[in-house]
């Protein structure tokens, strides 16, 4: 993780996958701005004003966030003046124990059974054998309430694969969150509907 300052009330951060991993977050988790974000966020924050100096308390942030294609993330923080009196900075410094979540899992949600044919039939025809065959034996698909729910593992996945599959399966369906309590009622509330390799057994 790289911090600089660009001006007196702007700095920059730069981060890669492997930070995520280290601070126990998801590519999805970090981009739906979820508690573990936020976490990293303040950390940033407490990093920037120890070796910056670039104080946030009594101000208002913009964040901008931008992820590239090599695997890299950008945090673009700007530190807005307050208007008429100090305003309080709007993130509270919490710390949350986080058991259930894991940075290699994630659940999607599909409307309907052909919206997940169509997106192993997409992975079919645009990602590479090395993908399919990792992803070989690490998803399984559950029916509930009319709806599909795809849980799966990337631990076997490298970078640029994870980047491909993220931004693939949401043209098809809904981040749902990546809590093993919820796997654990998925299961046993459903019935399993293709198991353990249900997206290679789509794939004709």
């Amino acid at each position: 993780m790289k911090i600089e300052k660009l001006s007196e009330n702007k700095i920059r951060i730069i981060f890669d996958y492997n930070d995520l991993e280290e601070n126990n977050i998801d590519f999805h988790s970090f981009m739906s701005n979820s508690i573990q974000s936020q976490t990293l966020f303040l950390k940033i924050l407490d990093l920037a004003e120890k070796t910056l100096n670039f104080k946030t308390e009594e101000y208002k942030l913009e964040v901008n966030t931008i992820a590239l294609t090599n695997g890299n993330f950008i945090l673009i923080i700007t530190r807005l003046q307050p208007e008429n009196k100090p305003k309080k900075k709007i993130v509270v410094h919490t710390r949350r124990k986080l058991n259930c979540l894991s940075p290699t899992f994630s659940i999607y949600r599909f409307k309907t059974f052909d919206e997940f044919t169509g997106f192993c039939q997409f992975l079919s025809q645009n990602s590479s054998e090395n993908l399919l065959k990792a992803l070989e034996n690490s998803n399984s698909l559950y029916k509930y309430n009319l709806q599909y729910f795809l849980s799966i593992s990337t631990d076997k996945l490298n970078i640029s694969q994870k980047e491909f599959l993220f931004s693939s399966i949401t043209e098809f369906a809904d981040f749902v969150n990546n809590s093993q309590t919820f796997l654990a009622k998925l299961k046993e509330n459903t019935i399993c509907f293709l198991d353990k390799n249900a997206i290679n057994l789509c794939i004709k």
